[in-house]
């Protein structure tokens, strides 16, 4: 009668284990996938973290090459030299000089017509990055100091180099860079240049 006892003890015993095993590796699981989506979702913070890089790299150096296009385009007059500048794409019948259409607000990004477009592949990735740019005219202008008498007293002795003379007009440069995965940035800045 003692052994009798003894199998069903034993029996018992084999099946609890199994129930904590099983248990075990339930939670075992639920910590894995909890692992595999928390890595999951810091991939996804990185790959954001670099498109939002990318499309303010775009943003920052379209509006850079679209200044240094109107510098050369304000000295020369024309678009001549302008249009070498790579990866900067633009109507050659465009006039930054000429002030902006009545229906462009400066303070309404969605009423301005981009100007310039600035795109580059990268050959790494085969992936395009391009930036577009708003020329916004600001209708002031302001003559220079060394005109009128200054510029009289410059050449009478004080020096050429008192009597500078020429008037600045101002631009505000916007870019809104686009990139991989919808990633967007928009900077801008004034621009000012001098005509003499």
């Amino acid at each position: 009668m003692h052994k009798a006892i003894n199998l069903q003890s034993k029996k018992r015993q084999q099946g609890a284990i199994l129930i904590i095993g099983l248990i075990l590796l339930i939670i075992v699981a639920i910590a894995a996938i909890a692992s595999m989506e928390i890595s999951n979702l810091e991939y996804k913070m990185a790959s954001n973290s670099a498109f939002k890089s990318q499309s303010f790299q775009a943003s920052e150096t379209g509006r850079v090459s679209a200044g240094n296009a109107i510098k050369e385009y304000i000295y020369d007059r024309s678009w001549n030299d302008a249009n070498t500048h790579i990866n900067l794409s633009f109507d050659s019948s465009f006039n930054p000089l000429a002030l902006n259409d009545e229906t462009e607000d400066i303070f309404d990004t969605d009423t301005l017509v981009a100007d310039m477009n600035f795109s580059v592949i990268q050959s790494a990735i085969a992936e395009t990055i391009s930036s577009d740019i708003y020329i916004v005219r600001i209708p002031i202008a302001n003559v220079a100091t060394g005109g009128g008498l200054q510029q009289l007293a410059g050449y009478r002795g004080a020096g050429k180099g008192i009597a500078t003379s020429g008037s600045a007009i101002y631009f505000e440069l916007r870019a809104r860079g686009m990139a991989k995965g919808g990633a967007q940035t928009v900077t801008a800045s004034e621009y000012r240049a001098f005509i003499q």
